[in-house]
């Protein structure tokens, strides 16, 4: 009885749309976004569905967008000189082209799963560094000088990237030497983002 409202308004045509896309969502990007190898317990591989992997790229390039220019400019302004507004789209993007290019070089399969996997680990690093980022703020408002910290916690960030994607890597089985493609180009863009 007391959830009898729950379900009138989960029938409504506008929840029902957003409810339905959501679970399509998350359902055809499930390997993606918990990626684990679970060998035979979980054959099932959800259909391609273009249009939902774009969408998880975009909200991903979103999400790297903010979390980055909003870390940069405020935790190492000092040393940021790329652009607040969207320059980080552009190496999100220039990311996920130069791996492609790659990929095809090293003659891969699957780059529909590969695109998901280099966004949604963007999208991980971006939300460990905002949680970074509020840390650094309250330790900062304690009055404790948190300048060495700024430049570790990004660190851990870029670590804690590097192992995810060669983890993912692993699990589909593709060439390590993606990771290495995956890093160079983080070297590559580093001089028109930071001073030297």
């Amino acid at each position: 009885m007391k959830a009898k409202w729950i379900k009138t308004i989960g029938k409504t045509k506008i929840v029902y749309f957003v409810l339905t896309q959501l679970y399509d969502f998350i359902a055809l990007n499930r390997k993606i976004i918990a990626a684990m190898d679970c060998g035979d317990r979980c054959p099932c591989n959800p259909r391609k569905d273009y249009s939902q992997r774009i969408v998880l790229v975009l909200i991903s390039a979103f999400v790297v967008n903010y979390a980055t220019s909003t870390y940069f400019s405020e935790n190492l302004k000092n040393y940021f000189i790329g652009n607040k507004a969207y320059g980080d789209y552009l190496f999100f993007f220039g990311q996920i082209g130069f791996q492609f290019i790659a990929f095809k070089i090293l003659k891969q399969k699957n780059f529909y799963n590969y695109a998901g996997h280099v966004g949604f680990v963007s999208f991980l690093g971006a939300a460990l560094l905002l949680i970074f980022h509020f840390g650094l703020q309250f330790i900062h408002s304690l009055g404790i000088d948190v300048e060495m910290l700024n430049a570790l916690c990004y660190g851990i960030v870029f670590s804690f990237m590097f192992y995810e994607h060669s983890r993912r890597l692993s699990i589909e089985k593709m060439t390590p030497w993606l990771s290495l493609t995956w890093f160079m180009y983080r070297l590559i863009i580093y001089p028109f983002a930071f001073k030297i």
